[in-house]
């Protein structure tokens, strides 16, 4: 029959096809690191998937015509006067005074 030697030694893979021998306790932490960085993971996929589910959820509200803003005339009065306050006023050029006609003549000529 075979014999057990190195009884508190576990070889652990450590990617890219390299492994190494390591005491049973560095082992158990080896695994538990990699537990925690999988249940990690995991929770960013599950809010990742949330938010889709989510954005999907409010794109068929938005299609079945869901969210629907009532403006007052108050509502529109408010926005305009705001506007009003943040937007500045054109420079609108001065009129320019008329010929007179001794001058239409003096410009024809």
């Amino acid at each position: 029959p075979g014999q057990l030697v190195h009884t508190g030694e576990v070889m652990v893979y450590l990617g890219d096809s390299w492994f190494v021998n390591r005491t049973v306790n560095q082992g158990v932490e080896i695994a538990e690191r990699r537990r925690v960085k999988i249940a990690q993971d995991l929770e960013g996929y599950q809010k990742c998937f949330d938010n889709l589910v989510n954005k999907l959820n409010m794109t068929s509200e938005l299609e079945q015509g869901g969210i629907v803003e009532e403006l007052t005339e108050e509502d529109i009065r408010r926005s305009e006067t705001r506007h009003k306050a943040r937007v500045p006023k054109a420079d609108v050029p001065k009129p320019r005074p008329a010929f007179s006609p001794e001058e239409l003549a003096a410009l024809a000529n």
